[in-house]
Formats: C-alpha cells, structure tokens, sequence
C-alpha cells in the first residue's frame, strides 16, 4: 500500500511522533510511507529510514492558503499513487478531503483531541473511516460530530518500548527526589495547580526537585512569564528548573523519580504517559478524558481530580513514601503496555483499518421510481455482488417498491425516499444528501437517471 499521512508540521509531539513511528513500521513491512507537512526537525528521522516527506504549507489557518494547497497535494497523491490519505489535523484535513476529489485515494482521519463543534471541525468526521485514540474521543465524535458507530475504529496511542531500555537508578533509603510534567506550556496542561501542589509537597519533603519540560507556544509566552512569577511567589524557586523543549526525554525519565500530568481539561490520550511507564516511572495524573483508557486508578498510577493541589500533593506524598506501591505501579503498568499500547499493536491495527478501507468499498444505487425498472435493477445488483464480494451495497429506493428490495440478497440495507410525498422539495433533497454523505459512499451508480438523482449522485460524494 502508499499511505499518505499529512499534518501541520513535524515538530517534537505526540502527534508526530506517532505519524513518524507509523511511517518507519510501514516501510518496515514492505508499504510506502509519504509524509506532507511544513517540516520541522523530525523530517530527519523520517527520511532516515526510507520515508518520503513533501513540505507544503498545510500548517496556516488562513483559507486562501488552503485552497491554494489543494492543487499541490494532489498532483502529490497522483504523482505517488497513493492509496490512502490519512489526516491527522483539520487544517490539513481540509485540504486533503478536497485534494481527494479526482484521484483514487481513499480520505481517513484520525481525531487526536476535544475538537469544538464548529463548522471548521466537522472536516474530522468526514474520513471514510475515523480513528479514535480513546473511548472517550469515540463518544466525543458519535455525539457531537453524528459519526455512525461503524465508521469509528478505537486504536490507541502507542510507545516503543525500545526507546525506553535503558537502566534506572533506584538507590534504597533515597531521600530527595526529582518530579517533572512534560508537555506544552499552556494553561489547559494545568501547570499552575501543578505548581500549587508541589508548594505542599515540599513542607513534607524539602529535597525535591521539579522539571518542567517543555515550553510555551509562541503566542503563549506570556503564561511561562506568569508560572515563573508564580514559583517565586510560592517559594519554589531553589526547586524549579524549565528545561524547555527536549528531544532527549527517554534519557530524561531515568532520572526522574515521579511524573505527574496535570490536565485540566479531557485528553485525547496521553502518550507522555506511556513513555514515563515504559521506563519505569510511577504517574499521578488528573481523571480527564482518554487517560483513564491507560491508568487503572490505585493498580498502575494514581487518578485525582482536575485543578485540585491538595489531592494531587498527597497522592504525589503518597507514592514518592511507598516503594511496595511504586513497584506494583511499575509492574503491572509494563504488563498493560505490553498487552494494549506496543508500536506494533497501534501500526498492526492501523494497516487493518487500511486495508479495511481498500477492500470493501460503499456503493450505494439510486433508484427511487417505477416499480418494473426496480424489479429489472436486481439483475444488475446480483453482478455488482459479483464484482465486489465484500462492499457494503444500499439502494436509494421509493417508498412505494421498497418491498421489492427488501429481502435482496445482493444488498446491505435500503434507504427509503418518499420522493411523491414529503422528500418532493428541493429543501428534502438536500436533508436526504446530508443523510446519504454519512454513508462514506465511494462510488454511486444512477439507474434513475434523471435531475434529482443526479444532484443526489453529486451531493453525496
């Protein structure tokens, strides 16, 4: 197969860095791997094991540079011949769903947070097939986006385990100790109640140490200025270090005694999370979304309450003063990973739904009047059955020779058109394409033949 995953740019993430270990395990197993983002400093490590990267400017909310992307990247997929455009972004998603148009490739999402339910976020749900990397995003898209649940595939984030292989130093009857949070500088990570527990930590054990690894988006400087006031304030400034973006963070979480991920609002996932239990570092982190797809409370972390210092500094307490409950954290955490979160079980799962996706196209065949055409269209039904032993096959059909179809061995399921009676407007017209476009059809044969089937025809694809 020739995938083509785009996103705004391959910076260090847990976003890109999945698209990048998706890309090295398909060249891996004999796939082509293209990669079209703005670049960014992981470009080298893709290139570096055989994947293609195209840079294009697919970062920009702007919608005169969107539609001028359009074009480029889908002389792109012709010029690749790719079969599958995964969209792991809604700027890019955009653009590829339109740069789709005309070409073979088949447009996957894969929804990577809380998006709002604005227009501009709907593009997310239009993927033939949508991945979720929780349970919680899976209902987020069901009910806010109206994705049907058998266009919803569930893979959760991944970790490579060997990343993280390298030996931790545990000595016994160890007295200070190093927290850290990793991950973008922004007040929906929770830094500042973050920073208010470990002010009640250190009345209990001053030999603390505390790392802030990452740093703030160019447009939210100001809230690193503010945490910084605010470690001053708190007394924490012999304790703090900010140590900025770091490509190093396996050799970090040796060192590290306790992560704790303090999000206020739901998470998609929490990959930071993974690669902190993979080397061996017990986790407090806030009950919020996807995370509690990966900690089971009290067996391989500690869940507390969103914005809550004083539950998350005695939890912190908690596990820094119990080595019995550190061990079992450490443990039984690994066995988890093991089973549900290796690289090979997120690319394994991934390359089915691709494949998935190839293999069995949605027809669906219009044809809503005239009860002796509708008998005649069977023989046809029976031949496109033949030609696509696995499709998922519906019949746009009157309300009136729905009877006819109704036991059709050849089809999947009906969709019913009063089109003499209350879908007759072209206002209906239009609420029934909405219905149809939530199909994913791929292809749509017209025996109806006429001006409203054709505007069906190109109103649902």
């Amino acid at each position: 197969m020739r995938i083509l995953q785009i996103l705004p740019e391959l910076n260090v993430g847990g976003v890109e860095t999945g698209t990048v270990d998706l890309a090295k395990y398909l060249v891996e197993h004999g796939h082509d791997a293209i990669v079209v983002s703005n670049g960014g400093p992981l470009v080298k490590d893709l290139e570096s094991f055989g994947a293609r990267h195209y840079q294009l400017a697919v970062h920009k909310k702007s919608l005169w540079t969107m539609r001028c992307m359009i074009k480029p990247l889908r002389e792109i997929i012709l010029k690749e011949k790719v079969d599958i455009v995964h969209a792991r972004s809604r700027v890019p998603a955009w653009i590829a769903y339109f740069a789709c148009f005309r070409t073979p490739a088949q447009f996957l999402t894969t929804c990577h947070g809380y998006y709002s339910s604005s227009f501009f976020s709907r593009v997310m749900g239009w993927g033939k097939q949508v991945i979720v990397p929780s349970e919680a995003i899976g209902r987020h898209m069901i009910e806010d986006f109206k994705v049907p649940l058998e266009n919803i595939r569930c893979i959760p984030r991944s970790v490579d385990l060997t990343k993280f292989q390298k030996t931790r130093e545990d000595k016994p009857g160890k007295s200070s100790f190093t927290i850290a949070i990793v991950g973008r500088i922004t007040p929906l990570k929770g830094h500042e109640y973050f920073l208010r527990a470990m002010a009640k930590v250190v009345r209990t054990m001053p030999y603390v140490k505390i790392w802030i690894i990452g740093d703030a988006p160019a447009r939210k400087e100001f809230y690193r200025r503010d945490l910084e006031v605010l470690v001053e304030r708190l007394g924490l400034k012999d304790h703090v270090e900010f140590l900025g973006n770091r490509s190093d963070i396996p050799d970090l979480l040796t060192q590290i005694d306790l992560l704790v991920f303090s999000s206020v609002v739901p998470e998609a996932f929490g990959r930071v999370i993974l690669e902190a239990q993979a080397a061996g570092v017990p986790v407090v982190a806030t009950r919020v979304g996807g995370v509690v797809d990966i900690i089971d409370d009290e067996k391989t972390g500690l869940l507390v309450p969103p914005k809550d210092p004083e539950m998350m500094a005695n939890a912190i307490v908690r596990v820094l003063q119990d080595k019995n409950l550190v061990r079992q954290f450490v443990q039984l955490a690994r066995e988890k990973i093991e089973q549900k979160f290796t690289l090979e079980h997120m690319a394994g799962q991934t390359i089915k739904v691709y494949e998935e996706v190839l293999r069995s196209p949605n027809i669906l065949v219009i044809k809503m009047t005239s009860l002796g055409d509708v008998i005649l269209v069977t023989a046809s039904l029976k031949a496109l059955r033949k030609r696509y032993p696995e499709a998922k096959i519906y019949c746009l059909v009157g309300k009136e020779s729905r009877s006819i179809l109704q036991r059709c061995p050849y089809l999947d399921g009906l969709i019913v058109v009063d089109v003499k009676g209350e879908d007759r407007s072209w206002w209906r017209l239009w609420k029934l394409s909405e219905k149809l476009r939530s199909y994913r059809f791929d292809k749509v044969i017209d025996f109806q033949n006429n001006a409203r089937s054709h505007v069906l025809s190109f109103l649902t694809l």
